[in-house]
């Protein structure tokens, strides 16, 4: 048989682990294991499979159209850039000569881009000006404005800011 001594040791050994089990029993478990524990089960593949699956599906496809969207417009905003830039350099004699009225009359008629050959130069800032912000959008409204003021002092600087003049 065992003797008091070692009767002693199992005893506390005993006590021990029921100590160890209750504080593992007490413990309250971690989010991430009661996420993957749920994940596990029948309900959570369903879960899932059926909500978070397409939601990540659908929020993919939206960030790439959206992104897809910005890139257009930073093409259609070179493009205008381009083309007024092409406008004004081709008929800037006009403008030195002090020819205000032909010049925007040129302006608005000459275009390098097929599709914007019955857009006046005020169509292409307007739509230009509804694509940017901040402070392009700002030397573009300056630009529109003092081709309405229709003063040679006033286009040729607000041309130049927009560097679309030399």
């Amino acid at each position: 048989m065992l003797s008091d001594k070692e009767k002693e040791r199992i005893r506390a050994e005993e006590i021990y682990r029921k100590e160890v089990q209750e504080e593992l029993i007490d413990k309250p478990k971690k989010s991430g294991n009661v996420v993957f524990s749920f994940l596990d089960t029948q309900h959570g593949l369903f879960v899932s499979s059926m909500v978070v699956l397409p939601f990540l599906l659908w929020f993919f496809a939206f960030i790439q159209n959206s992104y897809s969207e910005y890139e257009i417009n930073q093409k259609l905003i070179k493009k205008i850039d381009h083309e007024m830039v092409y406008r004004i350099s081709n008929n800037q004699d006009r403008l030195k000569s002090g020819d205000v009225a032909g010049f925007i009359e040129d302006v608005d008629r000459s275009y390098i881009y097929q599709e914007f050959s019955g857009v006046g130069a005020q169509g292409l800032m307007l739509q230009l000006e509804s694509l940017v912000s901040g402070s392009d959008q700002e030397e573009i409204i300056v630009a529109r404005n003092s081709l309405l003021s229709r003063e040679k002092s006033k286009i040729e600087s607000s041309l130049r800011i927009r560097g679309w003049s030399k």
